[in-house]
């Protein structure tokens, strides 16, 4: 529909009083962009345009401003900051921006304190159960998998989002969150399911020691220690009597409890650690010993000791287990 004389007076004088899009839209019975469009092609200027003063503000000082107070200061609307904020790069949709997150995180911290973050989950749970079992599965999906390209195309988005250094996946709260809960998962498992953790160790209480231990291996080397311990050349040791804890870290390996202590004599003493596979987070615990308790001495029993051991002393020592 062609513009009428008119209509585009309309628009030149709505344009010079600043008045927003939407009202003019009800004056002249057309579309906001077609408004704007037309407003273009007859070179109008918007009043409402950003000054490059204006302009280099933002830039400075977006990240670390609240969106209520530079709107108040430019005179504008919070979308329209948005939007120009986004049209320099200053933000991204769906990107996580530092401002964007800490204002997220004081939302959140405000629903936890108040009780309404546990009942808006709890009343969402119950009625996403209660849709299912009225209406069947959303769209018919269960029981069926996405396609492969639809897998990679996650996987890449994933990927991409792990790569972003300000996307919440590497943000320390979201880590935390992770840490918090493979524990609680670990601790789980070892109290409902213990032999699952060590599938090839033989678990149990040996009754030629009297004490639980968690592989073969332990319970032979706790027989070389008392093999020591009845020719004098140890004071006597026992099995992990002891727990370190890493107090500065937030995650991860956050305690070490060695598998022996050893006294050499009344005074000295000496950790000794079982270790027939060095896997990474043994590597860590280890490291993590060595940095925050440099004077406690940890020897390590590795694959090639034990094997020395054994084929030296394992027909000497009774109840070698093969």
């Amino acid at each position: 529909m062609n513009w009428t004389e008119q209509e585009m007076q309309i628009l030149r004088d709505c344009y010079a009083k600043k008045m927003p899009v939407k009202e003019i839209q009800n004056m002249i019975n057309r579309s906001g962009p077609a408004i704007r469009n037309r407003a273009y092609e007859l070179k109008i200027t918007n009043p409402n345009e950003w000054t490059e003063e204006e302009i280099d503000y933002l830039k400075k000082h977006y990240q670390d401003s609240d969106l209520k107070e530079l709107a108040a200061k430019f005179g504008r609307l919070e979308s329209n900051v948005c939007r120009v904020a986004r049209r320099y790069g200053l933000t991204i949709r769906g990107k996580e921006t530092p401002r964007r997150l800490e204002s997220r995180k004081r939302t959140i911290e405000r629903l936890k304190t108040n009780g309404t973050y546990a009942r808006l989950n709890k009343n969402m749970c119950e009625k996403f159960k209660e849709y299912v079992e009225k209406n069947g599965h959303p769209r018919g999906m269960l029981g069926k998998t996405h396609s492969e390209k639809y897998r990679r195309e996650v996987s890449e988005r994933a990927k991409e989002m792990w790569r972003d250094p300000d996307s919440p996946l590497n943000s320390e709260e979201h880590r935390q969150r992770l840490s918090e809960r493979s524990r609680k998962m670990m601790l789980e498992r070892i109290r409902e399911h213990p032999s699952s953790i060590y599938s090839n160790a033989k678990r149990g209480t040996r009754p030629d020691l009297g004490f639980f231990v968690r592989s073969r291996w332990e319970a032979n080397y706790a027989r070389y220690l008392k093999f020591l311990q009845e020719r004098k050349q140890i004071l006597r040791f026992e099995y992990e009597p002891d727990t370190f804890w890493f107090e500065k870290i937030k995650r991860g390996c956050r305690s070490y409890t060695p598998d022996f202590k050893v006294w050499t004599s009344a005074e000295k003493y000496e950790y000794h650690e079982v270790k027939g596979y060095m896997d990474q987070k043994s590597r860590t615990k280890l490291d993590r010993m060595k940095r925050y308790y440099p004077n406690e001495k940890v020897v390590l029993i590795d694959e090639p000791y034990y094997k020395d051991l054994k084929n030296k002393l394992s027909r000497m020592i009774p109840n070698w287990e093969d």
